[in-house]
Parts: C-alpha cells; sequence; structure tokens
C-alpha cells in the first residue's frame, strides 16, 4: 500500500499532530486518486498558500517532495522515461536546495553524479583494503541450475539463505536485505544461528536495528528515496572496498530483464502462492532503488572488477543505459505500481 515520505532527522517533527495529519492527507489522497492527481493535487495547494508558506518550512516540503515522487511514480507507470528523470532531476535538486537532512541530500547529489556526471564518478572504496587471491562465486536468484560443484575453490557468496551444502566451498558469504532480515532473522534465535553455522559470514544491510552478535551491518553508498543500489550493487561494493580490486564469477543475474526473476530454490518474499511472482512488487522495487541508477552504479563499479565465465552478466553490463531501459520497459510492468 502506498506510503508518504518524510526525512529522518524529523522525527519530532513528523510525529507532531499537524505534520501528522499531512502526512495522512498526502497517504490517502494519493490511494483514492492515483499519482498524477495527487501530484497536481498537492502542487496547487502550495502554489495556493506560497504566501505564507516557505520551502524552508517542513509541512510545505513534505508536501513538496511527496508532489514530486507521486509524479515520478506517473511516468514510470507510463514508461516514460524521459520525463521521469526530467522529474527527478528536478527534485534531486529541490532536496539539495531545501533539506535538513544530510542523508537525503547526499543521496540526491549521488544520483545526480551518477546519473549526469557518470565518467567522474566516485564511489567510497576503503584506502587500507586487504588483497585477496580467492574468486568470489556470486550466485543470484536466477541461475537455471543449482550452485556449480566445479567452483569449489571458489568462495560462494549468497543473496538469500538456500537449501545446499555451501560446506563444498573454499569460503561462503551471506548478505541479507532489510526486508529479510526484519521479517525471518530479527529476533529469531534459531533461525539466526543457523545461518551463523552455516555461513562463514552473514552481512545485513539494515540501517538501524541492532544486530545480533556474529551478523555484520554494511552501509550501501547512495541509499535513500531518490536511489541506490540494489542486492548485487550492495554486494559488490561491499567486497571491493573491502579487498580492492577482485575476481568474480556471476551467475544468475539478470537486472530484472527476465519476466521469471527467481528460480524455484531461491526464497523470494514476491513468490505468490501459485508459484508466479509478484510483478508489482519487483516493480515497486525498481522503482524505490531506481532502475537506471541501479544499473549504471553496476557498470561503474565493473570497472574494479576481473570476470571470469559471467558473459550472460557482461552482455548486460555493457549495454547502454539507454538500451537497458528499453528492454526493461519490453519486460516488466509498470503500470502494476
Amino acid at each position: 500500500m502506498y506510503r508518504e515520505i518524510c526525512e529522518n532527522p524529523r522525527v519530532d517533527d513528523n510525529r507532531s499532530l499537524k505534520i501528522l495529519l499531512v502526512r495522512l492527507f498526502i497517504r490517502y489522497t494519493s490511494r483514492a486518486v492515483g499519482y498524477k492527481i495527487s501530484s497536481l493535487l498537492f502542487c496547487l495547494i502550495l502554489h495556493s498558500f506560497k504566501s505564507f508558506v516557505k520551502d524552508k518550512n517542513y509541512l510545505s516540503y513534505v508536501l513538496r517532495i511527496n508532489a514530486y515522487r507521486n509524479l515520478c511514480m506517473y511516468f514510470l507507470s507510463k514508461k516514460d522515461n524521459f520525463n521521469y528523470r526530467r522529474e527527478k532531476k528536478e527534485w534531486a535538486q529541490y532536496i539539495i536546495r531545501n533539506s535538513e537532512d544530510k542523508l537525503a541530500i547526499n543521496n540526491a547529489s549521488d544520483y545526480l553524479d551518477l546519473l549526469y556526471n557518470f565518467k567522474n564518478y566516485k564511489y567510497r572504496v576503503s584506502k587500507n583494503y586487504q588483497r585477496v587471491s580467492d574468486i568470489f562465486y556470486i550466485y543470484g536468484p536466477n541461475s537455471k541450475r543449482n550452485p556449480s560443484k566445479k567452483y569449489s575453490d571458489c568462495r560462494i557468496v549468497l543473496t538469500k539463505p538456500i537449501e545446499f551444502d555451501v560446506s563444498i566451498y573454499r569460503g561462503s558469504e551471506l548478505f541479507l536485505n532489510s526486508f529479510y532480515f526484519h521479517n525471518s532473522v530479527l529476533g529469531n534465535y534459531l533461525t539466526q544461528k543457523s545461518l551463523l553455522s552455516k555461513y562463514s559470514k552473514v552481512h545485513v544491510s539494515c540501517m538501524h536495528a541492532k544486530l545480533p552478535d556474529g551478523f555484520n551491518r554494511i552501509k550501501s553508498q547512495g541509499t535513500g528515496y531518490l536511489s541506490g543500489p540494489m542486492a548485487l550493487g550492495r554486494v559488490l561494493q561491499t567486497l571491493t572496498s573491502r579487498y580492492g580490486r577482485i575476481k568474480c564469477i556471476i551467475e544468475g543475474f539478470d537486472l530484472y530483464l527476465d519476466s521469471k526473476s527467481y528460480n524455484l530454490i531461491y526464497p523470494s518474499s514476491l513468490r505468490l502462492k501459485n508459484g508466479g511472482i509478484n510483478e508489482k512488487g519487483i516493480c515497486s522495487s525498481l522503482a524505490h532503488h531506481d532502475a537506471e541508477y541501479n544499473f549504471l552504479y553496476l557498470k561503474k563499479i565493473a570497472d574494479k572488477i576481473d570476470f571470469i565465465n559471467s558473459e550472460e552478466f557482461m552482455s548486460i553490463v555493457n549495454m547502454s543505459s539507454g538500451e537497458y531501459m528499453k528492454k526493461l520497459f519490453e519486460v516488466r510492468n509498470f503500470s502494476k505500481i
């Protein structure tokens, strides 16, 4: 269900009566009349009271960023990437000018840098990384087979726990997103114990919850309401930050260009009871992270990696962003968002 966005440092303001009423107004108006009309309505309200309310006022700020966001979602649902990018650029620039949230400003700056200054874009890499000779076998959600035993001399890397013996590999690393961690791991001592005994390292992208002993928190560059790396981007950013230039085998990551998206052994909250995949959930996730940002992020970070037996993945990364988005719109049904 639709939820409005607001900024984290304003916790007290977010819970004040007037802001809470505005948030509820945004939420239920958007649900009732849709992205386009609600966005136009929010802008009309702001225009009508512009003499009384300035952008630095948090109430008007919340209304404005949701107006931007809703119109972006409308253009995306129509597969209108030109107007989607134009509106999102304005949104990012508005945040930089008016936000008091450092994380939101960094997110907006990161988004603009990657999409509009790709050649000079920099991502954070530790200066004290340790070199490693191991090859990382990164097994993805849409591989057409079980993890290959011929790569047993590699470290296997997974983004979900699967029913497979990983002890045959040189090492094993599991990366969990915040949603899976909160819903399947946090508070479940038996699951935590099982994961820690099965995998050499367990990483979590959750930013706020207190992690159980043995779980490692990762921080992704650029994460926020505008955009952020998806699972593979977070994995590669973490590995290159820790080990510098690495060797990788990447299997089963098609960046959602295959309509099936997840193989049967891969656990996913987006799998329906009939075995199908929740298309709305996939498209909503692509919208939240920004598909083009995620693609360009992988394209940029790929310069720091030596790929082995990863032809299918490389054929996608070597596309232009325009080619990628065209194919994505052909496969995915963004009208469902």
